[in-house]
């Protein structure tokens, strides 16, 4: 409620797509080199810390973990941030902007979405994560604390070791934050949020409409 307004919240849509050609995961992980065992974490964008590079750098990913990165090249700033590709598991995948085939594998082949953003209004990735039935682990930001309240994600503060310990805690408690990401993903079905801004607009209109009969 704002003040005695009620406020209506309609979330962005995500949806899976359907590009894998019916290829397991264990398929998709072997045609982009990532390791066929274990948990795989990806962080996807622009190579900036403002991104996270650099906690992802200096953090000890857990024995289980792998992070999967890949980093399009930063249009709009100098802040580029170079990755490291001898860290233990970590696999720099080099492959500048991703096609949507592409980005739909990798959402298929992995476990959780790594964000360890310095600033977000929002996140396209987390959105598309979840779609495809992946938690997040986040920066504790209004936006990350917002959804993870919901048992989406994990929202800590922005320090490698924190990070670390997200990841252990999500390995122990997967299955938990899966059931409540497939109970959410009817919130963003594009169909039912079509459906839920015709709603409202409806009842915008007839307010409007009983205000002017009154008037």
């Amino acid at each position: 409620m704002i003040g005695d307004q009620k406020c209506n919240v309609i979330f962005h849509g995500a949806e899976k797509q359907d590009y894998t050609s019916n290829r397991s995961k264990a398929e998709l992980r072997k045609s982009y080199s990532i390791p066929a065992n274990g948990r795989i974490a990806l962080a996807l964008g622009y190579a900036t810390a403002t991104k996270g590079w650099d906690v992802i750098e200096k953090m000890e990913i857990p024995d289980g973990w792998t992070i999967v990165i890949n980093a399009s090249k930063n249009e709009y700033s100098h802040e580029d941030f170079p990755m490291s590709d001898s860290k233990k598991n970590l696999i720099n995948l080099h492959r500048d902007f991703l096609s949507e085939k592409q980005l739909c594998e990798l959402f298929s082949c992995a476990d959780a979405v790594i964000l360890p953003y310095k600033v977000s209004s929002g996140s396209g990735i987390m959105f598309d994560a979840l779609s495809y039935g992946l938690p997040f682990i986040a920066t504790r930001l209004g936006f990350f604390v917002e959804f993870a309240s919901h048992g989406l994600g994990i929202a800590v503060d922005r320090n490698p070791k924190e990070f670390s310990n997200a990841m252990m805690y999500l390995d122990k408690n997967y299955d938990k934050y899966v059931d409540k990401i497939n109970e959410f993903s009817m919130k963003l079905n594009w169909e039912q949020i079509a459906k839920e801004h015709a709603g409202l607009y409806y009842k915008v209109v007839k307010r409007k409409k009983e205000q002017a009969v009154i008037v």
